[in-house]
C-alpha cells in the first residue's frame, strides 16, 4: 500500500453531542495514534486509550484509517486533536532470511514515510531562521522561571526581570530613573535633544508666556491643543483657557505671494486664497525649532501653495504642499537645516467622480481600457489613495468570464499589481450570454515624488480569446465612479 497523503493530524470541534471522530489517514496499530483534548478553558490533556476512547479500524484495517470514539461527550467550545505518532523504531528483522516479503518491504517503506512526515510536521511548527540567514549554531537555553529571552553576543540568553518583590531593569532605564530633571531624562531615552524644549519655549506655564505663544486654532474651535509641561502632570491647554490672545498673521488678497517671517516661536497664518492659487513661501529651514501654522478659512477655488525655500524639503520632499479646501491647514516645524517637518495637518483632498454609465467600444479579452479617461493628477507628497468602480462585462462565447480593475500611472495598462483587484467566474446559468459584474473598492497609501496622473483602468477576461460582447462601468445606476487622494504627510 502506498502513502498518498501527508496529513498526520486532524482537529475536531466538539459540539456536546458528537463522540465519533473519523481519522481518514493510515497507521499500523491503534497505539500509533495520540488523542488530545483541549478544553475551552485552555487545559490540554493527552487522553488514554480504552480509558478515554476506543478505536475502530476502517474495513478492519488501520491502513484505511479509523474512527475514534470518546467515552465522554465533550462540550461545545472544546477541541479534540488526533495525531499519528508512529514510533521511531524499525521492528522488522531481515537477517538470515533467504526470501523477501513484498508485503513486509512495502510496510517498512510506508513506516519510514510516516516517520518522515511526522518529523516534517514538527519542523513546520518550529521556529526557524529565514533562508538567507547566515547565523549558525544557534542554541536555545533551557527555560528558567521568571526569566525572558534576549539577544546577547549573537545568542539567546535568559534575562531575569523579577526577583522576589523587586524588578530588575536594563542599564538605560537605570540611567533614566537616576536623571536629575526632565531634559536629562528625555536625553537618556533619546526622545529629543536634551536642550530642545516644546517649540523652543522652555518649560514654562503657557498662561504666563505673554507674547511667546501663538495659538494654532481658528476663532471658532480648539483645533490645536497644547500641553502645560510644568509640575507632575501634563495638562491640556486649549485656546479657550489661554490667558493671552493668539498671535495671528492675516494674509489678504493683495499680500500674495507671501513670504513668511517667523518672528515668534509659534505663528499662525490665515490665508484667503479667493478664486486663484496663492503662493506661501517658507523661509529657509535652519533648525530653529520654530513652528508655522497655515490655515485656509475661505471656500474659494484657489489653493494655498506652501512652498519650501530653494532646495529645502517638506517631510523629505522638495515639493509644494497644497491646501485646497476650506478649513484645511498644515502645521510645520523648522526641524533641521533644509528640513521642514509636518507636525499636524487636515489633509488636502483631491477627487475625481463620474456619475455616468460608460461602455467601452470594441472591448478585447485581457486588454486594459479606460472607459472615459477616468484619471486624477496627484501632486508630490504622502497620500491615502482610493478608487471605487462598478464594472460589468459580458460575452456570448465564454464559459469562464472575469473582470479586473486597477489604478495605474499609465493609461490603458497596469503599472502596480497592488492596486489591482478582480477575478474569474464560471457560467452558472443557462443563458446564452455570460455576464459578470463586480464592485471594486481599493484604498492604499501612496508616495508621489513628482506630479503624476493616475488612471482608472478596467479589463474583461474570457476563456474565449478575442472580442467581448460588452465592457461597461456604472457611475449612474449603481453609484459614482471615484478616484481620490487625501494628503496624510
Amino acid at each position: 500500500m502506498s502513502i498518498t497523503d501527508t496529513v498526520i493530524r486532524e482537529r475536531y470541534n466538539c459540539t456536546g453531542a458528537i463522540t465519533d471522530f473519523v481519522f481518514a489517514h493510515a497507521a499500523f496499530d491503534e497505539s500509533d495514534l495520540e488523542v488530545w483534548h483541549l478544553s475551552v478553558a485552555g487545559v490540554m490533556t493527552l487522553l488514554t486509550y480504552v480509558t478515554h476512547y476506543t478505536i475502530t479500524p476502517t474495513n478492519n484495517s488501520m491502513r484505511n484509517g479509523c474512527t475514534v470514539t470518546t467515552v465522554a461527550t465533550y462540550p461545545l467550545g472544546d477541541v479534540l486533536m488526533v495525531i499519528r505518532a508512529v514510533p521511531y523504531t524499525q521492528p522488522s528483522s531481515w537477517d538470515g532470511l533467504s526470501t523477501f516479503s513484498k508485503v513486509q518491504i512495502e510496510a517498512d517503506l510506508d513506516r519510514l514515510d510516516m516517520q518522515i512526515q511526522q518529523l516534517s510536521e514538527r519542523l513546520e511548527r518550529s521556529l526557524t531562521l529565514h533562508p538567507l540567514s547566515t547565523i549558525t549554531d544557534l542554541i536555545l537555553p533551557d527555560p528558567e522561571e521568571g526569566k525572558f529571552l534576549i539577544w546577547k553576543a549573537g545568542q539567546l540568553t535568559n534575562n531575569q526581570y523579577f526577583v522576589g518583590a523587586s524588578y530588575t531593569i536594563l542599564a538605560f532605564m537605570e540611567v533614566f530613573l537616576e536623571t536629575a530633571n526632565k531634559a536629562a531624562a528625555r536625553a537618556a531615552i533619546g526622545a529629543i535633544d536634551a536642550t530642545w524644549t516644546l517649540a523652543g519655549l522652555g518649560e514654562k506655564n503657557f498662561s504666563s508666556l505673554d507674547n511667546d505663544l501663538a495659538a494654532l486654532a481658528p476663532d471658532e474651535a480648539d483645533e490645536f491643543p497644547f500641553y502645560d509641561i510644568t509640575g507632575s502632570a501634563w495638562k491640556k491647554v486649549t485656546r479657550s483657557n489661554l490667558v493671552i490672545p493668539p498671535y495671528v498673521m492675516n494674509i489678504g488678497t493683495g499680500d500674495w505671494p507671501y513670504t513668511a517671517s517667523l518672528t515668534r516661536h509659534w505663528t499662525n497664518f490665515y490665508g484667503t486664497s479667493g478664486a486663484s492659487d496663492r503662493v506661501f513661501d517658507l523661509p529657509a529651514a535652519t533648525g530653529s525649532g520654530k513652528v508655522a501654522g497655515i490655515f485656509k478659512p475661505d471656500s474659494g477655488a484657489g489653493d494655498v501653495d506652501v512652498t519650501p525655500n530653494g532646495t529645502d524639503n517638506i517631510n523629505g520632499l522638495n515639493a509644494v504642499w497644497k491646501i485646497n479646501g476650506q478649513f484645511q491647514y498644515v502645521v510645520l516645524q523648522d526641524r533641521a537645516a533644509g528640513e521642514w517637518h509636518v507636525l499636524d495637518c487636515l489633509g488636502t483632498l483631491l477627487e475625481f467622480t463620474s456619475a455616468a454609465d460608460v461602455a467601452i467600444g470594441s472591448p478585447q479579452s485581457g486588454t486594459w481600457a479606460n472607459p472615459a479617461s477616468h484619471s486624477l493628477s496627484i501632486t508630490p507628497g504622502y497620500w491615502l489613495g482610493k478608487y471605487k468602480v462598478t464594472a460589468n462585462t459580458s460575452d456570448v462565447s465564454s464559459t469562464v468570464l472575469g473582470i479586473y480593475a486597477t489604478l495605474s500611472t499609465a493609461n490603458n495598462s497596469e503599472s502596480d499589481v497592488t492596486w489591482s483587484e478582480g477575478g474569474m467566474t464560471g457560467n452558472s446559468h443557462a443563458a446564452a450570454t455570460l455576464i459578470t459584474r463586480m464592485t471594486f473598492f481599493v484604498e492604499l497609501p501612496l508616495l508621489v515624488a513628482v506630479t503624476t496622473t493616475y488612471y482608472l483602468n478596467i479589463k474583461g477576461a474570457s476563456d474565449a480569446a478575442g472580442a467581448l460582447t460588452s465592457l461597461t462601468t456604472y457611475g449612474a445606476s449603481v453609484g459614482e465612479t471615484l478616484i481620490s487622494a487625501r494628503r496624510i504627510a
